[in-house]
C-alpha cells in the first residue's frame, strides 16, 4: 500500500501507540495547589489585622470568600473564631443567599474576576476581642485559617462605650510600665471628654557657652509588654523632614521621634509628643532593645 500526502500509513504492532502520541492530546492532570483556580481570598468586617471600635455590644461580622467561578458551587463553609479574656468560641458563618446589599470588597486586594461569596454572623461583644476566621471547600476537607493561608493576623473589636465610660487614672503609672521615678509629672483638666493630660519633666543641665547639653533617660513602656497593640511615630529623617513608622507589639525606631502614638488592646491610645524650643530645650523619642521609650533631651 502506498503512504500518500493526506492520510498517513502507520503499520507494525506499536501503530495504535505512535496514532496516539502523534495526533491525540493528554489529558490535562489536576491543577497544582497554587494554580490560581485553587485559590481562596479572605477578608472581613471587622477587619482582621486592625482594632475596630464598635458602639453597639451585638455586632454582625461579615466575611467574604473569593474563589474561582469553577469552585463557587462546592460546599464552602466558613467559621469564626473569637476571645476574649474568659473564653475561647468559634461559630458556623451563615451563607449569605442576596448579595445585592453587599459589599464589592472589604479589605483584600484579591485578584479580579473572582466569584465572591458571602457569610455572616452576630456577635455580643462586652470586652476587648479577638477574632479570625477559617474556611474549607467541604465538610470532608480540613480547615484553613486565614492567618496560614494569606498571613492575616487576628482582628480586635472593642466596645467604644465600654472604653469612653471607663474612669481614666490621674496616675501615669497605671498606664506606662516601669516609669522612671526621676521624671516630674504634672496632670491637667483636658477639654476632651473622657482624656486626660499631662506634662513631664526631665531635670537637664544648662548649655556650657556654645556646647550643648544632652541627657538621655528611660521613659517607659506604654501599656506594657502584654497590652501593646500597635504603634505609630513620626521621626525626623532630617532638620526639615519628617517620615511616618509603625508597628504591632514592640516599639522600634530606627530614627529619632517626634510624637508617638500608642495603642492598647483594649482600644485605649497614649499619644507622646516632644516639646522643643522652649528654654531653647529639644525633646525627641528613641527607643531601647526593650522596646522602652527613650527621652533624649538637649539643651
Amino acid at each position: 500500500m502506498a503512504e500518500t500526502a493526506d492520510q498517513p500509513f502507520i503499520s507494525g504492532a506499536d501503530g495504535n501507540e505512535v496514532f496516539q502520541a502523534k495526533y491525540i492530546p493528554k489529558q490535562k492532570g489536576p491543577p497544582a495547589a497554587d494554580h490560581p483556580s485553587m485559590k481562596a481570598y479572605m477578608s472581613t468586617y471587622p477587619a482582621l489585622g486592625q482594632v475596630t471600635a464598635i458602639n453597639q455590644p451585638a455586632s454582625t461580622f461579615t466575611a467574604l470568600l473569593e474563589v474561582d467561578s469553577s469552585r463557587a458551587e462546592d460546599a464552602w463553609e466558613v467559621l469564626l473564631w473569637h476571645s476574649n479574656e474568659e473564653q475561647s468560641e468559634e461559630r458556623i458563618m451563615e451563607r449569605v443567599q442576596d448579595t445585592t446589599s453587599q459589599p464589592t470588597a472589604l479589605q483584600n486586594d484579591g485578584p479580579l474576576g473572582l466569584h465572591r461569596l458571602y457569610f455572616r454572623t452576630s456577635l455580643t461583644v462586652q470586652t476587648p476581642t479577638k477574632f479570625n476566621v477559617k474556611f474549607r471547600s467541604s465538610s470532608d476537607q480540613d480547615w484553613k485559617s486565614a492567618q496560614d493561608h494569606q498571613g492575616t493576623n487576628n482582628g480586635t473589636v472593642v466596645l467604644k462605650t465600654a472604653t469612653s465610660q471607663e474612669k481614666i487614672s490621674a496616675n501615669l503609672a497605671d498606664y506606662i510600665e516601669d516609669l522612671n521615678p526621676e521624671l516630674e509629672i504634672k496632670n491637667y483638666r483636658s477639654q476632651s471628654p473622657g482624656t486626660t493630660v499631662c506634662t513631664v519633666h526631665a531635670p537637664i543641665k544648662g548649655a556650657d557657652g556654645v556646647k550643648s547639653s544632652r541627657k538621655s533617660m528611660k521613659f517607659g513602656l506604654p501599656w506594657g509588654k502584654s497590652k501593646l497593640e500597635r504603634w505609630f511615630a513620626l521621626i525626623r529623617i532630617w532638620t526639615p523632614w519628617l517620615a511616618p513608622r509603625q508597628g504591632k507589639n514592640k516599639f522600634d525606631l530606627d530614627k529619632e521621634a517626634v510624637t508617638c502614638s500608642f495603642l492598647s488592646s483594649d482600644g485605649k491610645h497614649i499619644v507622646l509628643l516632644g516639646i522643643s524650643g522652649v528654654d531653647s530645650v529639644m525633646s525627641v523619642f528613641e527607643s531601647d532593645s526593650e522596646g522602652n521609650v527613650i527621652l533624649n533631651v538637649r539643651s
